[in-house]
């Protein structure tokens, strides 16, 4: 996702609920919508934040940019909804619709709508402030010669107090109005229009627009014509404070599936007096459009002193710049809340994520997530040795297991439904019953289920993958290595009538193939090479917690056998161990447990976790298959 595009969707998602988005990265902003959805162009990226704002956004701190790129995403969020609504603009090439825009973004970054956004007054005064208030022309110039440069700074003027609420002189003091006695009469009429404008909605944007041209001509009639030597002079820049071209040319959107091209709405004829014509190029002569309040390097006034960097200082020695960082520091917050919320569900998707409210099993890192933990490449080959020894172990090993397939399995549970008879003890009572009919007939169930098919045989499997394993010769990671690969080749031999769960743990539960897992056996051995390379330290508590949970939901019938194979040198701590014993202790009676200690381990020490151990030489792998029998039978027979 680009850096900014999270702030767009979220804004969009507050503002215009239930509607498709569709975001196209681009250095101007611009809103479409068409029966597909709403179609944005925006910055989403800081190269194309440069783009739009020029180089004042660089030096800019993470906070401020996070308020200027808020408020674009409400300015365009604002159009979505008033479009999504009836609204339609003017055409942009003309006159009427050069206007209208000035008067729409009055409306829209005022409309209470925007109450929803909880920062929206913060993000609107800051770029206010950055974005606009250098590009006003100062307050105190000498009227111009042509008419329509001192219509544009009228205008200009007028947007600039309902954004920020003051004028700036040539050398940077404030003003409520301009200073010079020509714009006395109309500045007061045209201030009033833009307060309407922000205070209604846009069904009287067309009134108010026939209002202010009507205001403008008029006035600019009692000026005195420009001298010839006039005709060709270069346009007031102030313009560029003003224009917003989010909504592009009609004459480049002629396509009817372009999402910005109204088809309904047809151009207006050019305006064909003078002025009209004058203030209309002078509008539209921008030669580098930023959009709604774009900036450019080239676009400061001549004459103003007040720069966006001193609007930047200024924002530095207020109380809004600790709104900002606060504010700033809250979407942060909010953004790894979502990106947490995000992975978690991820990992409730994933097989092989323990699905339980147990704490210690959550302590668990799906394989996409080990990639912080670099493997240790030197130790690949202790890892991986004596690979030739997997083959004929995997087929010991199914022999060994394949007998938990057959026979009676040992129920999770009772079974209560329906009364019980002892037909031991009641043998003659119901014989008599049967002979005689001589008694009321009693309630006898038969557990239909006994004795019919194959038992299914789940093995959840916990391998210590921590630096200890590693650290010995012959290590015992590779015995575990090999041991683990011929219990996933046997389970996998076995077919649909046995399932493995397999997870490593170091500190933390390496998670790698949960039951009904699609992972094929080969991924499964690749991954587990990958987590013995990671080392770490010890706690098979967690992993202990992960298997059982593994085993309660695999949610087994009558005729499942239930396995949890831990196989570890026993390196733990006293507080680990404790805990394992507790959690094997409390674990369901039908679950056998079979603890494997790997290497010179103490026999004593690893009976703490279970009863039922066994010891394997860290060279001694073949003679796995007839411990492990030994250790399944004992613990049925008990």
């Amino acid at each position: 996702m680009s850096a900014y595009d999270r702030i767009v969707r979220q804004t969009f998602r507050a503002l215009v609920p239930g509607h498709a988005l569709f975001i196209t990265p681009g250095a101007q902003p611009a809103t479409g919508h068409d029966d597909a959805g709403l179609h944005v162009h925006f910055p989403t990226t800081n190269e194309l934040a440069t783009a739009h704002f020029g180089q004042l956004w660089p030096p800019l701190t993470q906070p401020l940019k996070y308020q200027l790129i808020s408020y674009l995403a409400g300015h365009e969020a604002m159009h979505a909804w008033e479009m999504v609504r009836g609204y339609r603009a003017h055409p942009a090439n003309t006159l009427r619709g050069l206007v209208a825009n000035i008067l729409a973004d009055i409306r829209i970054d005022h409309s209470p709508v925007l109450r929803t956004l909880a920062h929206w007054p913060l993000n609107r005064d800051i770029a206010y402030r950055v974005l606009d208030e250098p590009l006003i022309p100062p307050a105190d110039l000498e009227p111009a010669e042509l008419p329509h440069h001192n219509a544009l700074r009228v205008l200009n003027w007028g947007l600039a107090m309902l954004r920020c609420g003051r004028l700036r002189q040539s050398d940077g003091t404030t003003v409520q109005a301009p200073t010079h006695p020509l714009y006395a009469q109309l500045w007061p009429q045209v201030l009033a229009i833009m307060i309407e404008a922000r205070n209604y909605n846009w069904h009287t944007e067309t009134d108010l627009l026939d209002r202010l041209l009507d205001l403008l001509r008029g006035w600019t009639r009692h000026q005195p014509p420009p001298t010839p030597a006039d005709d060709n002079s270069t346009p007031d820049t102030a313009n560029t404070a003003i224009v917003d071209a989010e909504h592009p040319d009609t004459t480049e959107a002629a396509d009817a599936h372009n999402p910005f091209h109204w088809q309904d709405e047809q151009d207006q004829p050019p305006d064909h007096t003078d002025f009209d014509q004058q203030l209309h190029d002078a509008l539209s002569q921008v030669p580098d459009p930023r959009g709604c309040t774009g900036t450019h390097d080239s676009q400061q006034q001549e004459g103003n002193s007040w720069t966006p960097e001193d609007a930047v200082q200024e924002i530095t020695d207020s109380p809004l710049r600790e709104q900002a960082e606060a504010d700033w520091e809250q979407h942060q917050q909010e953004a790894q809340a979502e990106a947490e919320q995000a992975a978690q569900q991820a990992r409730r998707n994933h097989p092989a994520a323990a699905l339980t409210e147990d704490t210690l099993a959550k302590r668990e890192l799906l394989p996409a997530e080990w990639f912080p933990h670099q493997p240790r490449a030197h130790f690949h080959d202790n890892v991986t040795g004596d690979t030739q020894l997997i083959p004929p172990l995997a087929t010991q090993l199914e022999t060994v297991l394949r007998p938990l397939l057959t026979g009676s399995a040992r129920r999770q549970r009772p079974h209560t439904s329906g009364s019980r008879l002892d037909l031991h003890h009641q043998a003659t009572r119901v014989y008599v019953q049967a002979a005689h009919g001589g008694e009321r007939d009693p309630n006898i169930w038969l557990d239909h289920r006994m004795g019919q098919g194959r038992n299914r045989l789940a093995l959840a499997l916990v391998v210590d993958c921590s630096g200890s394993m590693l650290s010995h010769a012959p290590a015992p990671a590779k015995a575990c290595h090999i041991t683990t690969a011929g219990l996933l080749r046997a389970i996998d031999a076995l077919g649909r009538h046995a399932d493995l769960a397999l997870a490593g743990f170091t500190d933390e539960v390496l998670t790698i193939r949960g039951f009904d897992d699609t992972l094929s056996t080969d991924r499964a051995e690749q991954l587990l090479t990958l987590a013995q390379s990671v080392c770490g330290g010890t706690a098979v508590a967690p992993a202990v917690a992960w298997g059982l949970s593994q085993l309660d939901n695999h949610r087994p019938g009558h005729r499942d056998r239930r396995m949890l194979a831990i196989l570890t040198d026993a390196v733990l701590g006293d507080a680990d161990r404790q805990h394992t014993q507790q959690r094997l202790t409390a674990a369901p009676g039908d679950i056998i447990t079979i603890a494997i200690g790997l290497g010179s381990v103490d026999a004593a020490e690893l009976r703490q976790l279970t009863p039922n151990t066994l010891i394997l030489p860290a060279d001694r792998t073949p003679q796995l298959p007839g411990l492990l029998q030994h250790a399944i039978e004992k613990q049925l027979h008990a």
